[in-house]
């Protein structure tokens, strides 16, 4: 279980409990360089950081939405993972107005 399980907490489904935001920004940052950093620093597994991760590049609105567990019915966490970059894309794959 992630050390950083307060920002975020997504559906009964997901395993995910790491924040969203601060995995990618570390990289970006360059105080960590790896993944399996990530995983050390947050006790989380190699899995949960990768997943995380892709959760991080999401449209502002659907991130909230999972955070606020209002997604629409049917579309869980494993929906949104490797969604496309492109916010608009991401929309339309789960078949929403952007």
């Amino acid at each position: 279980m992630c050390s950083a399980q307060a920002h975020v907490s997504f559906t009964p489904e997901s395993d995910i409990k790491c924040d969203i935001m601060e995995c990618p920004l570390l990289a970006l940052s360059g105080r960590i360089t790896r993944v399996e950093e990530i995983a050390v620093r947050e006790s989380c597994t190699i899995r949960q950081v990768n997943m995380t991760i892709s959760l991080a590049f999401l449209a502002p609105n659907l991130a909230q939405a999972a955070v606020d567990e209002r997604l629409p019915r049917g579309i869980g966490i494993a929906n949104l993972r490797d969604a496309p970059i492109e916010w608009s894309l991401q929309h339309a794959r789960l078949g929403l107005a952007s």
